[in-house]
């Protein structure tokens, strides 16, 4: 993929002033991780293969070369505040967006609590798209900014995927979903300019509160939740919302609501 030309039909947005491209490296996140001290926000980086590209809680994300979208953000001054702020689900909502706007005739989309865009058809196990993780640090002078790492599983056919056994939530490509392969360079250059609008323009003019709750599937269901780091029991309860810092709100047999910032969250039956 050219990524020249997704530079050039960015301009001079929020996000994507900047881009830099690898055939192959290591981590796009990491890359972006040492560029933080000399690059303003917006910075990306974009990578046809990762040789360790990493999900939540260190789990390994599969690249095929020329499959994917591996896009990694540089968030400061304006695009980051110290603190996460929904980021990850207002990302996992731009991502949907971008799809929407380049692909009108994929359906059954959705979000997952509280970073996974997938493929959930009614009475289907669902299959993941995409996932977006979050990384805070701060720079030698000691400023503090964050990356933003996206995966998207665009053009893969089913023997390119990881087996389902290694994976909670299997995969799926969007080439599968619509049969048909589809335009990586037209999905980025969409997906940036829906990141500068939900992270830049609307977070400086006010956010509509929780606008991801209308694409969360996970609201409404009764889930099972484990807490990272804790071989507790799951929290069983029923999703009721989220707050505006993108907690999940979870409300238990005993009427309790409980407020979680991180987990792995699962729809259980009821």
């Amino acid at each position: 993929m050219d990524y020249s030309v997704i530079e050039s039909s960015l301009g001079n947005q929020p996000i994507g002033h900047t881009v830099y491209s690898y055939r192959r490296c290591r981590s796009t996140m990491d890359v972006v991780h040492s560029l933080a001290w000399t690059h303003p926000g917006g910075t990306l980086v974009f990578a046809e293969a990762q040789t360790e590209g990493r999900g939540r809680h260190q789990r390994k994300w599969v690249d095929v070369s020329g499959c994917s979208i591996a896009v990694s953000i540089l968030l400061r001054d304006r695009l980051w505040d110290g603190g996460g702020n929904g980021i990850p689900l207002l990302s996992g909502l731009a991502v949907l967006e971008a799809i929407e706007e380049t692909h009108p005739g994929l359906h059954d989309l959705t979000l997952d609590w509280p970073n996974d865009v997938v493929h959930a058809p009614v009475n289907s196990h669902p299959r993941k798209v995409a996932g977006v993780l979050l990384e805070a640090g701060r720079d030698p002078q000691g400023s503090p900014y964050a990356v933003l790492g996206i995966g998207i599983n665009v053009n893969h056919t089913p023997g390119q995927l990881p087996p389902t056994s290694e994976s909670r939530v299997p995969p799926i490509s969007l080439r599968m979903v619509a049969e048909c392969k589809v335009s990586r360079r037209r999905l980025s250059v969409s997906l940036c300019r829906r990141l500068s609008i939900r992270l830049h323009r609307e977070r400086a003019e006010g956010v509509q509160e929780r606008i991801w709750e209308q694409s969360l599937r996970t609201l409404g269901h009764q889930v099972s939740a484990r807490m990272p780091g804790t071989s507790d029991q799951p929290l069983v309860g029923i999703a009721e919302g989220t707050d505006e810092d993108g907690s999940l709100l979870v409300r238990d047999a005993g009427g309790c609501l409980h407020k979680l910032l991180a987990g792995e969250v699962t729809l259980s039956s009821a």
